[in-house]
């Protein structure tokens, strides 16, 4: 399901070539994250429901992921800005960022990066 989850945002984001996805690295801030949104999820819909088949059960997951939580949720740690929104922000801030004398920005080297899954 998590790799679902990852091939869909891929699909509807079509990011650059060389895109690097971040993997779990033992982050605890990280991982308090995800444990909020699964417990926020499991109050707000698992909980609350009985589907008759797990198809309906993905299909209602991925309803709210993509009808609530990352459009229409406001986030505190975000500045109260859905996902969405402030993805949108920090796009429009790094596209304003100025180039520096040695070229554009560039990005920490492969071999300085911490465990990720390259797509």
């Amino acid at each position: 399901m998590a790799l679902d989850a990852l091939k869909s945002a891929i699909a509807s984001r079509n990011p650059a070539p060389g895109l690097i996805h971040h993997s779990d690295s033992g982050n605890c801030y990280d991982n308090s994250m995800v444990e909020k949104f699964s417990k926020t999820i499991k109050a707000r819909l698992i909980r609350t429901t009985a589907w008759q088949t797990r198809r309906q059960a993905e299909n209602a997951i991925a309803r709210y992921i993509d009808g609530f939580h990352n459009p229409v949720r406001q986030h505190s740690s975000l500045g109260y800005l859905s996902l969405i929104a402030s993805g949108r922000k920090a796009r429009e801030v790094s596209e304003t960022l100025p180039e520096t004398r040695a070229g554009p920005r560039r990005r920490m080297p492969f071999a300085q990066r911490k465990p990720s899954l390259r797509l």
